[in-house]
């Protein structure tokens, strides 16, 4: 019986295969692992987190990890490096410096990427929509802060995991610029040894380092990255070259960072940490004044000096104890009395300077000159 289904048309063939839809399926990614932070979350004795810097590299490995993989590459890592590294070694670059170091300033909003920009043009999200903008930095965008750049560096650790790569995010002036200097030391020496400046190939070491740097008229200690080639000599890079060590494979795009918001490259070196109202403080601050004779004239230079409310009250502190030494050795107290007068205020400075200026302000205004007189 023959069948009433259609005979295919002369010269046609089986149907098509499609694998895969153009610029959906043809935009390989590489998978990031971890990421190494710079500092920690502390509340201090808040609900809001704030982020603190540390000495050295905090490892942050990423969700998307499985658990038993994630373990295994802590404990490779941290056989490597210890728990509160301070160099990491056998750093290797992505495979082009664009998709191994870049910087943008970023304005973020609810966790989300809504514009960035070089300094000059800038592209925003409006309606759903990336849109480029004519004006940034240099043309008075009235978003635009010099503060609110990010720099990120992506590196493979291939004794710790080839599965993907790490990053670092830094908002650090200082960091950004030692980086980019490791990268054109390497990229130097790619130029002798293949004859291309290239930055891959060449092991780098990651490493950070206590630095002075002046912030508001103060001079803090922070602890800065560097990035460079590892001390070899041209000899034992001569060989490396000629033992052609595995890359990254080249074309293998990095992530969007549209919703990896930089959480914790705040405290940087040019950069205060928030700071947090203490009110215990500020009673502190407050019942010190008039007994450190502070007139508003005096508060406000103080401010101007200590900008964070930790610092001027230790600045306080430090005045209350030099007032009351000044005032005991001016009133010449037999020591027996001095004791039992410190041990009565012992918890309370405040009380104690009070105590000694009443007692001050009772002698006579010739003994008190005299004393001076003395003193000085």
């Amino acid at each position: 019986m023959a069948s009433n289904a259609p005979r295919p048309a002369v010269g046609a063939g089986a149907r098509t295969r499609f694998t895969s839809i153009p610029n959906f399926s043809d935009q390989p990614s590489l998978p990031r692992i971890m990421k190494l932070r710079l500092g920690i979350k502390e509340s201090k004795g808040t609900s809001k987190e704030h982020p603190k810097e540390t000495d050295h590299f905090v490892l942050d490995i990423d969700d998307s990890v499985v658990p038993a993989d994630a373990k295994e590459i802590k404990a490779r890592f941290e056989s490597l490096y210890g728990e509160r590294p301070l160099v990491i070694t056998g750093v290797r670059s992505l495979a082009t410096e664009e998709e191994t170091f870049s910087s943008d300033f970023e304005k973020w909003r609810s966790g989300k990427l809504w514009c960035h920009g070089n300094g000059v043009e800038a592209s925003r999200k409006i309606n759903g929509v990336w849109m480029p903008l004519d004006i940034c930095a240099h043309n008075g965008c009235p978003d635009y802060d010099p503060r609110e750049f990010t720099s990120r560096l992506r590196f493979m650790l291939p004794e710790v995991s080839m599965s993907g790569y790490v990053q670092i995010d830094t908002g650090s002036i200082y960091s950004s610029a030692n980086i980019r200097n490791g990268l054109n030391l390497a990229r130097l020496h790619a130029v002798q040894l293949f004859g291309e400046p290239r930055i891959s190939a060449i092991p780098l070491t990651l490493l950070r380092a206590p630095q002075g740097i002046e912030f508001d008229g103060k001079l803090n200690q922070h602890f800065i990255m560097h990035l460079r080639p590892e001390n070899q000599t041209l000899g034992s890079l001569k060989q490396l070259a000629a033992s052609r060590p595995m890359l990254p494979a080249a074309g293998a795009s990095i992530p969007d960072t549209e919703f990896d918001m930089p959480e914790d490259h705040i405290p940087a070196s040019e950069q205060q940490e928030e700071d947090v109202f203490d009110p215990d403080l500020a009673d502190f601050i407050d019942a010190a004044k008039p007994l450190l004779k502070w007139n508003a004239g005096t508060e406000e230079a103080k401010r101007a000096q200590f900008p964070r409310q930790a610092d001027l009250h230790a600045h306080a502190v430090s005045e209350v104890d030099r007032a009351i030494k000044a005032l005991f050795d001016a009133l010449k107290m037999p020591d027996r009395d001095a004791k039992d007068l410190r041990a009565k205020f012992q918890d309370s400075p405040l009380s104690l300077l009070g105590d000694l200026l009443a007692r001050w302000d009772s002698l006579p205004v010739e003994t008190r000159r005299a004393r001076k007189a003395g003193a000085a």
